[in-house]
């Protein structure tokens, strides 16, 4: 039994895997095609409302919009399905409303969405996985940075840093130049000012690690993760969908944001709790309010790597015998929808490979402790890097191909 709920489970993870590509790549086509994309937006009629999975808007004459409403299947399309969605192309301020399906296409159920003018495209399983799905392709760039210290002046460094009175049961086995993929956003965020009546164009330069999600920041002459922030990951699709409409107004009220969303309030106050925790939102008695302190600390990465006159190579750096490359773990699609949430445009995204020096520790027992991470520009310690670094598939990766260091 637990084999088949494992199956099950793993199953039903790939299926949620395929559809998040697939919205991923939706939503690049559209903005090569010029149009301002929002996830799992709330559209109002006189009487009705209804969330699409994605809206797609664009202006391309002066006082003319297109406004298209797509939503994604993943089962069989069949004619109730259209019948339902005739009334809501009839009840919607939608130009166009098109469904995408990853499943079959009941023959009357196309015939009677053609009439009323409702695109289905179908996608197969072969054409998911053909899908490319990288960000912004035409401001999307990748680079590594070669670094300054060379491994043995980061062994001689990850040695002290054992010998230290709180690691001294600690020592050096084995070293590695591992690159951890950083995804820097850069844009421009309207910030509303409730009290002041005021709105501030900023430009934003924002940094986070390719892995897990985390907000990265320099901390003394290092890089630092955001830890008490957490993965930006783990934000829910409708907490996002609240943000968007903080970021419309600036601040709700709990009760009028259950009524525009159509959100119990009980979860409603849960999803809220959670841009919280993310510095995201701010909470006084009923009130909602949005925040901007995500981008009170910025970082522009390529500046910070060439203030240090490090070489920078316009590739993505090679997984060689001594090196470890750590593959990206996050849908940077997610970060830029962070954004453009928060009333952003993002103007470019940029992955960058920063070196670090990995260093496995060993007790005297011969367990494992966590990883001791090293700046490999400056050969500080980075001590927010070793829980990234702790995965053990990457562990095994770094070990396989770190240099062993005799006591």
């Amino acid at each position: 039994m637990d084999n088949i709920d494992e199956s099950s489970e793993s199953t039903k993870e790939k299926d949620r895997q395929e559809i998040e590509r697939l919205i991923s790549w939706l939503i690049n086509k559209l903005r090569e095609k010029g149009f301002v994309v929002k996830r799992r937006e709330v559209i109002e009629g006189e009487r009705v409302k209804h969330v699409v999975d994605i809206l797609a808007e664009a202006n391309p004459l002066p006082d003319v919009n297109i406004r298209i409403g797509i939503l994604i299947h993943s089962n069989d399309v069949k004619i109730e399905n259209i019948e339902k969605y005739i009334a809501w192309l009839d009840e919607l301020p939608l130009d166009k409303l098109v469904i995408v399906t990853t499943g079959e296409v009941d023959v009357e159920a196309y015939e009677l969405a053609k009439k009323f003018n409702i695109d289905i495209v179908k996608f197969s399983s072969k054409e998911l996985s053909k899908l490319k799905t990288k960000t912004i392709e035409k401001t999307y760039e990748e680079f590594y940075v070669e670094p300054l210290i060379s491994i043995n002046e980061a062994v001689e460094i990850l040695k002290k840093e054992g010998k230290s009175l709180l690691a001294r049961r600690k020592k050096l086995e084995a070293c590695s130049l591992t690159y951890v993929p950083m995804i820097m956003i850069k844009g421009e965020m309207a910030e509303k000012h409730i009290e002041e009546e005021r709105v501030t164009i900023r430009n934003i330069s924002i940094v986070f690690d390719g892995v897990e999600g985390y907000k990265v920041v320099t901390r003394g002459e290092s890089l630092a993760l955001e830890e008490d922030l957490g993965s930006f990951m783990d934000i829910p699709e409708e907490s996002l969908m609240i943000l968007r409409k903080l970021s419309e107004y600036g601040a709700l009220e709990i009760s009028e944001l259950s009524g525009t969303l159509d959100i119990p309030k009980d979860k409603l106050k849960i999803l809220i709790n959670i841009l919280v925790a993310k510095s995201l939102a701010d909470i006084y008695g009923d009130l909602v309010e949005v925040r901007y302190t995500l981008f009170a600390h910025s970082l522009d990465l390529k500046e910070f790597v060439e203030r240090l006159n490090a070489k920078i190579h316009t590739s993505i750096p090679k997984d060689e015998e001594r090196a470890v490359v750590l593959p990206i773990k996050v849908n940077a699609n997610k970060l830029v929808e962070l954004i453009e949430s928060l009333n952003g445009k993002v103007f470019s995204l940029t992955t960058l490979y920063y070196p670090f020096y990995i260093g496995i520790m060993i007790r005297e027992s011969g367990e494992v402790e966590e990883p001791l991470v090293i700046d490999g520009l400056r050969g500080s310690t980075c001590p927010s890097f070793s829980m990234l670094l702790s995965n053990i598939e990457f562990l095994d990766n770094i070990r396989s191909k770190a240099r062993l260091c005799p006591a």
